[in-house]
């Protein structure tokens, strides 16, 4: 057989990865469902049957991870379904295990699977999250800090939005962004004793807490108005804002996540 178009250096970091965070069941599922998809039916081997392939030298389960994804990896220049059901195995996987995208091991294999010439972009995974803003590690930030301040209102709400995007449901989704947003804010101020009636009162309270002391006048208004304006986007349409689009509901998603992240900055100072 010919060359590979994965790295063995890659395929062996990328089996441990999944066999140190993953059971044999959970494995096993996954490669029941993604045998299920189209690439994958049109392939010669299964991927469960090359996982359970009976042989002394496949002795862990890192092992026969390793020999399923270079079996693919191999055929993957004479026949465009073997690389695509490689990309659907590697996805499901990447779904699964939520520390691919936030931990240095995780993002330097996606590295490499991006360098042996895997498009990265079909796992989900933005370019960006080697560089600067990454969402998927700010979400799983604000969710171990909303924890820790037992804010569970929030926390609910955040991820009841992610579901529901995952799921492509994103009139859902941004119905949920905008509560977990207005919740925020509402349970922000109750930690801090600061009483106000409405999710609207608690952003302005907040406002004049935190910001307005520090800041200029002029500077002043402009936050508030950027506050306001994109608290009245997410509400424009009432309680279920959101048009069934994946690029707006990514966009308020980004928004919503950099301000909470804000302002969870600005508690740290408080609490």
């Amino acid at each position: 057989m010919g060359a590979k178009m994965l790295k063995e250096l890659t395929i062996t970091k990328l089996a441990k990865f999944i066999s140190d965070r993953l059971t044999e069941s959970q494995i096993e599922e996954i490669l029941l469902e993604t045998g299920e998809t189209e690439p994958c039916r049109n392939c010669a081997g299964e991927p469960i049957s090359l996982y359970r392939e009976d042989d002394p030298q496949l002795f862990s389960k890192a092992k026969r991870l390793e020999h399923m994804f270079s079996y693919y990896s191999q055929r993957v220049w004479y026949d465009e379904n073997y690389y695509y059901c490689l990309v659907e195995i590697i996805n499901a996987f990447y779904n699964k295990i939520h520390s691919f995208a936030i931990t240095n091991e995780g993002k330097e294999i996606l590295k490499r699977l991006q360098e042996d010439g895997l498009e990265i972009e079909r796992l989900g995974v933005k370019k960006e999250i080697f560089e600067g803003f990454s969402l998927p590690e700010k979400v799983s930030l604000i969710k171990e800090r909303l924890m820790d301040y037992d804010f569970k209102v929030s926390l609910y709400h955040l991820n009841e939005a992610l579901s529901s995007y995952k799921i492509e449901n994103y009139a859902s989704a941004n119905s949920q962004i905008r509560t977990f947003f207005g919740s925020f804010f509402q349970e922000a101020m109750k930690k801090l004793g600061i009483n106000c009636e409405s999710e609207g009162d608690c952003r302005r309270k907040f406002l004049e807490v935190f910001l307005k002391p520090k800041l200029e006048e002029e500077e002043f208004k402009a936050v508030n108005n950027m506050l306001t304006g994109f608290s009245k986007f997410l509400h424009f349409k009432g309680s279920h804002p959101g048009i069934p689009d994946k690029s707006v509901t990514e966009f308020r998603l980004t928004v919503a996540v950099a301000w909470v992240l804000y302002t969870l900055e600005l508690l740290k100072e408080r609490l």
